[in-house]
């Protein structure tokens, strides 16, 4: 992470390693990554520790997409997440199969510094009603176009909300299933009904 060699780099994927939050916030601290574009922290060992080195950081001011797709991060991670100079820019983001639960999304939903949101994925989060009514209130995601919420709890009563929202006015894509199978009380509206 010190190699002044990588101040160019514009990707970094580091999926899949078991990096913990310790190794993910000496790289945060780096000042050679300010070019960074990309930056893919999925299916690793991370929880709020990363979410608060990525909202302290100031060096990755040109992070266009965050993949932070199965890792640990709840409502507490999120609130430490979203206080990142660097999301201004963000245009995608995956939370996917993280612990966010419906605080978390309700404190998701309430950012003020992800405008420039066009996809968000929210798959496997265990969220219900609450979460996905949150969202369809959200009025801080103004160009989201693209939203993943398969693999939650949230009910009819959620999906219509979403659906019916005024706030995601420029959604051209809404995902409801993806893998859900026949998982009791998971969300599947790939049929007809919906």
């Amino acid at each position: 992470a010190q190699c002044q060699e990588l101040k160019n780099l514009r990707v970094l994927s580091l999926n899949d390693n078991r990096l913990a939050d310790v190794s993910i916030s000496e790289i945060m601290r780096s000042p050679n990554f300010g070019n960074i574009e990309v930056l893919s922290l999925g299916f690793n060992l991370i929880g709020n520790g990363t979410a608060k080195s990525l909202g302290e950081t100031q060096t990755l001011v040109k992070l266009k997409r965050l993949d932070l797709e199965r890792n640990y991060i709840d409502n507490e991670g999120i609130l430490e997440l979203l206080k990142a100079v660097a999301l201004g820019n963000l245009e995608e983001l995956n939370l996917s199969s993280n612990k966010l639960g419906d605080a978390g999304i309700r404190t998701l939903a309430s950012a003020k510094n992800l405008s420039s949101l066009r996809v968000l994925r929210l798959t496997d989060n265990n969220f219900g009603d609450a979460g996905a009514k949150a969202l369809a209130e959200a009025a801080g995601f103004p160009r989201l176009t693209e939203l993943h919420l398969g693999r939650n709890y949230f009910t009819q009563e959620g999906a219509t909300a979403l659906q019916n929202s005024k706030c995601l006015a420029n959604l051209n894509t809404l995902f409801f299933s993806e893998g859900a199978g026949n998982i009791p009380g998971r969300v599947n509206f790939s049929n007809p009904d919906l």
